[in-house]
């Protein structure tokens, strides 16, 4: 059984320079019954904007209608008569579930099926009456579904806006190359093919851009201006990680001035621009709550300035409204990210104070006047009260402090009771980065940093030419089991969250993940169906201290930030765990360790029996050749390492959300049947026992499902 995977698998093929156009809502009017053909009510509903009236002359029609594509995302309203009231409410509504609001026409009114269903908006024997009516709630639909392009509202989604403020942090932490830069010229040329002056612009910042530029470029009347803003207004965040350089570039630009610009007195900047008229009806509804725009915004110390870009030509009935903010900036406000570029922009003249990539704002007052709606903003930072109220609480539950620190010691097992908060934050960076799409630029950048992790290892740099020369999507699995720079570096990181070079290693952990996912489902089939629970094994040598952590949180959880590798095979298991299991008997080593899973059942006493013998086959190799695999007297000292022997319990009836699958390829035990668990699994320690001088800690695999999570990636999945 599965459930709805914790991090991202995607499961079909995405083109990455494809443009993504969303549908239009359109709303839809069906007529069931013989009044389809009253004149007068067609012509008052042929009125209605944005909305298309269809006649249904039986009710195989009406379903055919509803069906049809293009409709199914719209608004559906059914006009119908009371003949057909039993049938709307006792079958339509069930198997047509997406049918918004129903309308009873006739002469006579027919009160009692108000109660049957909210959806039955009222009975009307009045055609101007009805036309109102859904004239109302089109014009609600559409208020409900518009999505404000720009704008965030912190307090009405507060797990949104948190999920952004932690994506653009991760995008700050990244050291940008030569690559991410033509991975965007790359995109932009890829959009504007046909446009014959955006492709130019585009070859002069290839071939000219330096940081130094970034304002000058930004406030220049070209493509990077327009694109840039869509962008970040788009919410896209595979978009948005294609501008990543260029946003640090100016986001870090915007710092460097706003440091040396620390006004002693308040100060107020403009911005006069035209909005939707749902935007604007938002924005009035909120007065008093915060917002953040989601781009970088233009303001201008300059009043009149302001106006000059404000609209006056609209149409009576043009949905867009000319609207000037006035902001107001608190003095030696170091935190609110505001700078004057005058000196940098192209247009000295507009006076002009940018504001830096989601800045936050506090709606004072919206007023009408002269044809011009006026909005005061004061702008505010994250020591605001309001806003620490509201994200204090998403920051206790993500740890953003102690992840985005520099770890200095890798981090192999993750004791949830004390450090829930980081696991969910590194739950959110991996799952962030598996959303990101599969690129030849994402390959470039893994393989260069490869290079220069590896550039004083001949053999290493060889298997990254091989690699670089033959690797397919397919290959993933058989590269991690080769003992090559891959398996060690993706470990390395891993565990010392260094979140530059996972990122730049997207390219190849987005296909071991991936593949996981796809193998888990046929490998939960391949078990017996009668022997749901499943039992591997991991040997490893452990620290003392960390071997004590875990005695300290029997019954708690636990998590593994890397990929995990287990086994069927107690042996091989043993063997992996060092020479712990050599000073005693079989009997007190087998009676903590179960019997073990191969192509049939196997004595574990013959398994540690063989694990001995290849122990001490290695041992008098080693002693043949002058070394010593172990000491001949026990040491004065206890040893700082110890052997570990994991043993983990599967119940396979129940889902798991952490994809895990056995894995092929050539091992020196035979039926070794390696099983891989991806990133960030979870176990409960059930028990920590010593036999001899090897240690089992039993393990239960937990599908950890947690409502912080849910609520944080659900408009993910919208």
């Amino acid at each position: 059984m599965t459930t709805r995977p914790r991090l991202f698998a995607r499961t079909c093929e995405v083109n990455p320079n494809s443009e993504h156009l969303s549908s239009s809502k359109k709303s839809i009017i069906l007529l069931l019954d013989l009044f389809s053909s009253d004149i007068h009510l067609r012509k008052e509903l042929d009125h209605l904007s944005n909305c298309h009236c269809a006649r249904a002359y039986s009710i195989n029609n009406c379903l055919d209608l509803i069906y049809q594509d293009g409709i199914k995302d719209g608004l559906i309203l059914l006009i119908i008569s009371p003949r057909f009231v039993d049938f709307v409410f006792d079958t339509l509504l069930e198997i047509v579930p997406q049918l918004s609001y129903i309308y009873l026409f006739d002469k006579v009114l027919y009160n009692q099926y108000l109660i049957r269903d909210l959806r039955l908006r009222g009975i009307f024997d009045n055609v101007q009456l009805l036309t109102e009516q859904i004239r109302e709630d089109i014009e609600n639909f559409e208020f409900s579904t518009h999505k404000s392009e720009g704008v965030q509202y912190i307090l009405e989604d507060s797990a949104t806006f948190f999920w952004y403020r932690f994506f653009f942090n991760i995008l700050d932490r990244l050291k940008h190359t030569d690559i991410a830069k033509h991975e965007m010229i790359s995109r932009v040329r890829t959009i504007s093919k046909d446009d014959r002056r955006i492709l130019e612009e585009t070859n002069q910042f290839a071939y000219t851009y330096s940081s130094n530029d970034v304002i000058m470029w930004y406030t220049r009347d070209s493509f990077l201006y327009r694109k840039l803003n869509k962008v970040l207004r788009s919410h896209d965040i595979n978009e948005i990680f294609l501008w990543r350089f260029y946003i640090s570039d100016l986001d870090r630009k915007l710092r460097e001035l706003c440091s040396k610009q620390m006004d002693s007195q308040p100060r107020c900047t403009y911005r006069g621009q035209v909005l939707h008229k749902y935007d604007l009806r938002k924005l009035a509804t909120n007065v008093g709550k915060l917002i953040s725009m989601t781009s970088f915004l233009s303001t201008t110390s300059d009043h009149n300035i302001a106006k000059i870009f404000v609209d006056y030509s609209g149409e009576a009935d043009s949905p867009q409204r000319s609207v000037v903010y006035k902001i107001f900036i608190e003095s030696n406000n170091s935190k609110i990210v505001c700078a004057n570029i005058s000196q940098l922009s192209t247009y000295t003249e507009e006076v002009e104070d940018l504001f830096s990539i989601r800045s936050m704002f506090r709606i004072e007052r919206v007023e009408h006047s002269d044809n011009i709606w006026y909005i005061d903003l004061t702008a505010v930072d994250e020591d605001d009260q309001q806003f620490c109220t509201v994200i204090n609480p998403w920051k206790a539950k993500i740890s953003e402090q102690s992840f985005f620190s520099e770890r200095h010691e890798p981090l192999f097992t993750r004791f949830l009771i004390d450090e829930n908060s980081s696991f969910l934050a590194f739950q959110l960076l991996t799952d962030i980065m598996l959303r990101l799409y599969q690129t030849e630029f994402a390959r470039q950048e893994m393989i260069e940093m490869c290079r220069l992790k590896c550039e004083n290892n001949l053999t290493d740099l060889e298997k990254i030419n091989e690699f670089e020369s033959s690797y397919q999507h397919s290959d993933a699995l058989e590269w991690y089991t080769t003992n090559s720079f891959l398996y060690r570096l993706l470990h390395q990181v891993l565990r010392m969250e260094d979140i530059d070079t996972i990122f730049k290693l997207r390219y190849y952990i987005y296909d071991l993940h991936n593949q996981l996912a796809q193998l888990h489902r046929s490998y939960l089939y391949s078990l017996p169906s009668d022997q749901p629970i499943l039992t591997l094994y991991r040997g490893q040598r452990m620290k003392i201290t960390e071997l004590a952590r875990l005695q300290q949180n029997i019954d708690k959880l636990i998590s593994m930030n890397s990929f995990l590798s287990t086994t069927s095979n107690v042996t091989a298991a043993i063997f992996f765990a060092g020479d712990g299991c050599l000073n005693d008997s079989d009997e007190k080593i087998s009676s903590g360790i179960p019997r073990c899973r191969g192509q049939g059942e196997r004595n574990t006493n013959f398994c540690l029996n063989l694990a001995r013998k290849m122990f001490f086959s290695i041992f008098k190799i080693f002693s043949k050749a002058g070394g010593m695999l172990c000491p001949t007297r026990p040491p004065v000292d206890p040893p700082l390492e110890i052997s570990v022997l994991y043993q983990i319990t599967i119940d396979t009836s129940v889902p798991h959300s952490i994809p895990f699958a056995k894995i092929q390829y050539e091992s020196i035990f035979q039926d070794e049947d390696e099983v891989l668990f991806s990133m960030a699994s979870v176990f409960r320690i059930d028990n920590v026992e010593q036999y001899g001088a090897l240690w089992v800690v039993e393990l239960t695999l937990i599908n950890k499902e947690d409502e912080t999570w849910n609520i944080l990636t659900a408009h993910l999945n919208k």
